[in-house]
Parts: structure tokens; C-alpha cells; sequence
């Protein structure tokens, strides 16, 4: 923590990667109390920001906006590699 505070001011923003849950979300929150700089966990984050390039991609590869569409979405706790088919 006090690592991270320290070299802070000389960048724009804090991308925490490899902690493991719940441990991250104390540590982000902790980093986003002490600093005035924004701090994300890429596992979170990263993957949000992904999905919502990829909708506004196929949105656009269809001729559509996002004000005038509707979507659905799944949410898997689960890793891919134990899915299982639908067959």
C-alpha cells in the first residue's frame, strides 16, 4: 500500500493485477481512499471494459446505437474450461 501511495503522483491511474478475490476488493478500496488517482482490478475491470467494446462493435457492424437497442446478457461465475455443452 504505502509502495503504491508513494509513486502515485506520477501517473494517471493504478491497474491492480493478480490479487487474488476477496483480497483485491480490500486493496482497491483501500488505494481509492488514500489516492485521488484512479485504481481498478484489471480481473473486474478489464473484462467489463472487453465486453463493452465488443457490444458497441457488433452494434456498430449492424448499423445500430446503443440509445436505440436493447441487449441481455449471461453472467458465469463459473471458468470456461468447467462450462458444459448443451448438447
Amino acid at each position: 500500500m504505502r509502495i503504491v501511495q508513494c509513486i502515485a503522483p506520477v501517473y494517471g491511474g493504478i491497474n491492480l493485477e493478480d490479487i487474488s478475490a476477496p483480497r483485491c476488493f480490500e486493496i482497491e478500496r483501500r488505494l481509492r481512499d488514500l489516492l485521488d488517482i484512479p485504481v481498478f482490478h484489471d480481473d473486474q475491470h478489464g473484462t467489463a471494459i472487453v465486453v463493452f467494446a465488443a457490444l458497441l462493435t457488433a452494434l456498430r457492424v449492424v448499423g445500430k446505437n446503443m440509445k436505440t437497442s436493447e441487449s441481455s446478457y449471461w453472467v458465469s461465475a463459473r471458468p470456461a474450461s468447467r462450462s458444459r455443452s448443451c448438447s
